[in-house]
């Protein structure tokens, strides 16, 4: 099973490259959706990335529209994280549905939850690049995370 695991500061990368079980977005798409940022909004570069390669969450929704993927947001609300998605056993059965990206703003971390099909049947995984690999994860606890 496809895993790229974290040995940088990069995580926001590692869980697009995770949840596409590919390497084919790089640290320089990253780049070039921060440069985008700054200029349609004005907002610094270093408001959306580190010299170490930690991403806002604006740069990780613009590197995936530049690559043509529409993001919709699954929570209503920062502060109290409702639910107001699509459900996951809904969107399992939507072809074009590639996964969940999350971001844990206590730890400033991004994770993936992405579909595997697996003798013809579709599970999700939970995918931390700081985890030893893809862990088998429900669709009600994949929506609490």
């Amino acid at each position: 099973m496809f895993f790229v695991k974290q040995h940088t500061n990069q995580c926001g990368l590692h869980a697009i490259q995770n949840m596409f079980k590919s390497a084919a977005i790089t640290r320089t798409d990253m780049h070039t959706a921060c440069v985008k940022i700054e200029q349609q909004t004005g907002d610094p570069i270093a408001n959306h990335e580190s010299m170490g390669g930690d991403w806002s969450v604006s740069a990780i929704v613009t590197t995936l529209e530049l690559h043509g993927y529409h993001v919709h947001r699954a929570v209503k609300s920062r502060q109290c994280r409702t639910w107001c998605g699509d459900s996951l056993e809904t969107l399992l059965e939507n072809k074009l549905f590639r996964g969940l990206i999350l971001h844990q703003p206590a730890n400033r971390h991004f994770t993936c939850i992405r579909p595997e099909q697996i003798d013809g049947k579709t599970y999700l995984y939970y995918v931390d690049s700081q985890l030893s690999g893809p862990i088998r994860i429900a669709a009600k606890l994949a929506e609490q995370r």
